[in-house]
């Protein structure tokens, strides 16, 4: 039986002879690319390999059905057909690598509707090279098809070889992911470098057309029916601050912490640890998230950019480097810029966001060095404060630390004993969750102190969005309320109920941190201005607020609320969007 087994698995030795294969030619061009770059390090084929991976195994489960069904013919023409079109896109690479430093994307593609026009240039630039592939595309195909034939003699059972398919086919499908966590294939799997010429070496070149294609699909600005009435050519404030200079910055993004469980914005009396620390410092008891989502949040707060219609600009294709973030600034100003999270830092492409945009480092549960168990979404809070505690006490730099939590991300796992559950409530529930991360939070604040690292330090905790977005609303407008806090030794306690954002954290960390600069930022500093607006996503709707009311809309329907405002919150979200598009929030 097992010898039939192993028999049965030889026939298909063919498919890792061709992963071999193409392994080798990609690292060939990877090399010719890197050479050039300087950029030969063994991280590049790394991450190379990871991304080859998944091309590879995606394109060999047709092949791999076709061998199944003795189609040997077929399967060569196939296997040939794919071989040669890889080559040929990776020499075209080569030229379009040297031209725009990034592998083939959309670019390319909208190149092709123009080929027309651009044929003549083509022709002139690349006569050399065109000649070539139209001498050397035919022969390859040649030359496989015939090769292709030694891996093809034997005719195998069907009958057996469909009993081991299932098998076969999942093992191709867990490789075409690339990882065995929660994270889709995106940017950030080959994203290690703070240089984006570098990640985009060790991308991989169908990778990169089929993604950017995907990307573009999303790259659209809805339309609303109405053009902005001023669009402005850039974003440009200076902040300025009578504070000391704060050595170590700690910003923690808290994840799911908003208002329905938190005590003092009248929710479930679920953060007492926050709640008496919200008596001490600069407390927001009236700010709102761009929407409900952790990559929104995320992208508001270090970026201070309102959200547009559309998809999130951790995952668009022009915010990929060049790219503005709170980070970038204060990298500027001499300060060690690291973004850490106890789950995957690939989720929501949140590496290939924040590499190249302003952090030197990222630390997420593959290289966070500690020597707990991670949960099933990644390790808990306490353990990543304590990750961070001890970053903040190995610096000497100035340090600038950003902080992603998860323990009260569904399923809601945390270490046991360190709470009291609540009564009436499952022990695994957000409610007991959220006082976990509570305690966690409360325990990081007090162990700043006995280190004595609290004094010289600035810790700005605000929430990525609520948990709870049900209402009878198009946008349930009190379910997007979230804390934020501002806490160091020259910061007095005030609470400001004016309507702020998530855009106003990054201005405001700057000019509480002591830090003199110039930024593109849409947010407002609410040490010197308070300033009343928010602006909400939900899907295709939006709600703009201020002090004085608020709107909402959504195509088709008539503007509820007070219509004053349609025109202020639509062009906020056009120039938002003009912004990024036009490279001016950089």
């Amino acid at each position: 039986m097992v010898y039939s087994v192993l028999k049965l698995l030889n026939s298909y030795r063919y498919i890792p002879i061709v992963f071999i294969f193409y392994f080798i030619i990609s690292a060939v061009f990877r090399f010719i690319m890197a050479s050039d770059h300087l950029a030969l390090s063994s991280n590049t084929f790394l991450y190379g390999f990871r991304m080859d991976l998944i091309i590879i195994s995606l394109f060999s489960l047709l092949s791999l059905i076709l061998f199944t069904f003795n189609l040997h013919k077929t399967n060569r023409i196939y296997l040939s057909i794919i071989f040669t079109l890889f080559i040929l896109l990776e020499f075209i690479n080569l030229h379009f690598f040297e031209e725009f430093d990034a592998r083939l994307n959309y670019l390319f593609i909208e190149n092709l509707v123009f080929l027309r026009q651009i044929l003549p240039m083509f022709i002139r630039e690349y006569s050399a090279s065109i000649i070539s592939a139209l001498i050397i595309t035919p022969l390859l195909f040649y030359l496989s098809f015939k090769m292709s034939a030694l891996f093809f003699k034997t005719e195998s059972s069907i009958k057996h070889k469909i009993m081991l398919l299932p098998f076969l086919i999942v093992s191709l499908l867990i490789s075409s992911r690339g990882s065995l966590g929660h994270a889709a294939p995106s940017p950030s799997y080959y994203s290690w470098s703070n240089n984006h010429i570098i990640n985009e070496i060790s991308n991989n070149t169908i990778f990169s057309l089929l993604s950017s294609i995907v990307f573009h699909r999303e790259d659209k600005l809805y339309l609303y029916g109405t053009q902005p009435e001023t669009i402005k050519k850039q974003f440009r404030q200076t902040i300025r601050s009578p504070l000391k200079n704060k050595k170590r910055i700690v910003l923690t993004i808290m994840e799911s912490f908003g208002h329905s469980f938190v005590g003092s914005l009248g929710g479930k009396n679920t953060s007492p640890e926050f709640d008496k620390l919200s008596k001490r410092g600069l407390f927001f008891s009236n700010m709102y998230c761009s929407s409900n989502r952790t990559n929104r949040g995320i992208e508001a707060i270090v970026s201070s950019i309102y959200p547009f219609v559309g998809r999130t600009y951790l995952k668009l294709p022009d915010a990929q480097h060049g790219f503005w973030t709170v980070a970038k600034s204060l990298k500027q100003k001499g300060y060690r810029t690291v973004f850490l999270y106890g789950g995957d830092i690939n989720f929501d492409n949140m590496r290939s966001f924040l590499l190249p945009n302003g952090y030197d480092e990222v630390i997420d549960a593959s290289n966070i060095g500690i020597d707990t168990k991670p949960f099933s979404w990644g390790y808990a809070d306490e353990d990543v404060f304590n990750k961070a505690l001890d970053i903040l006490k190995h610096y000497e730099q100035p340090v600038f630390l950003t902080i992603l939590t998860l323990s009260n991300h569904k399923p809601f796992d945390f270490p046991q004993g360190r709470i009291t559950p609540l009564a009436g409530v499952a022990e695994k529930s957000f409610e007991n969750s959220i006082k976990y991360a509570d305690w966690a939070l409360g325990k990081f604040t007090k162990d700043l102190i006995a280190e004595q690292l609290y004094t010289d330090s600035l810790l700005v905790f605000v929430a990525d969005h609520n948990p709870v977005v049900r209402g009878n609303r198009l946008v349930p407008l009190e379910h997007y309320r979230i804390p934020a806090l501002f806490l160091a030794d020259d910061i007095e306690h005030k609470e400001i109920t004016t309507v702020t954002h998530q855009a106003d954290i990054s201005p405001t960390l700057l000019a509480a941190a002591g830090i003199e600069a110039t930024i593109p930022a849409q947010g407002f500093n609410m040490l010197n201005k308070e300033f009343s607006r928010a602006l909400i996503i939900k899907e295709n709707s939006y709600a703009f607020m201020k002090d004085q009311g608020y709107v909402i809309y959504q195509p088709g329907l008539q503007p509820a609320g007070n219509s004053a405002l349609f025109r202020e919150g639509l062009d906020l979200i056009y120039n938002s969007y003009y912004a990024y598009k036009n490279k001016t929030h950089e």
